[in-house]
């Protein structure tokens, strides 16, 4: 067996280091979809005239529904020899909330470690 690491250089070099930010804008269509991803069947996530009725005024989306962006940038640069990833674990800072449609989300990575 070999111990040689399949971690290179180059993957090693975007340990620690933002990606460039990307701006999504978040869609009525994407939050009903990302609730039965789920199995979420909270109406105020797939159903505009009850959403509507709530304290809120109309549809939110869940709190994970930020996990559906891409965050995989940071990785993009190198070739990946793996066939499946793990996001080992997340950190999150909510500045406002909650998440509504037509809200634009700025999304910024980082490897901590490989």
């Amino acid at each position: 067996m070999s111990n040689r690491s399949i971690i290179t250089q180059a993957m090693k070099n975007r340990i620690g280091v933002n990606t460039e930010p990307v701006t999504y804008v978040v869609e009525t269509g994407a939050i009903k979809k990302f609730a039965q991803a789920i199995d979420d069947p909270n109406p105020l996530y797939n159903n505009e005239s009850s959403a509507s009725l709530t304290f809120h005024g109309g549809i939110i989306a869940p709190p994970t529904f930020l996990k559906s962006f891409n965050r995989w940038a940071s990785i993009d640069t190198f070739k990946n020899v793996y066939p499946n990833l793990l996001d080992g674990g997340s950190e999150w800072e909510y500045f406002d909330s909650p998440v509504r449609p037509g809200d634009r989300i700025t999304v910024t990575s980082k490897i901590i470690d490989l």
